[in-house]
């Protein structure tokens, strides 16, 4: 399980290979909620709740890249705008 773990840090600046990888991952299912929770705590440095089941740790994931996503573009967006000055 660790190499989707280490393959989603791997992707998290290329949102389209980190959206397949997903997917993948999403229809693995000899990936247990145990392993889920275990990949979703290297991804994200943190453990989830012990309550979220397999699809909601998924789902943290991918809210946390889109998440990274929205601040990479708004920091692009600003030092764009800083150029003008």
């Amino acid at each position: 399980m660790n190499i989707y773990a280490t393959s989603l840090k791997a992707l998290a600046g290329n949102n389209e290979e980190f959206d397949a990888l997903i997917q993948t991952l999403a229809a693995d299912k000899t990936v247990k909620t145990a392993d889920m929770r275990a990949i979703a705590k290297e991804v994200l440095g943190y453990e989830i709740k012990k309550s979220k089941g397999r699809a909601a740790a998924l789902q943290v994931i991918v809210n946390d890249q889109a998440l990274n996503a929205r601040q990479t573009a708004r920091m692009a967006n600003i030092e764009a705008h800083m150029k003008s000055w």
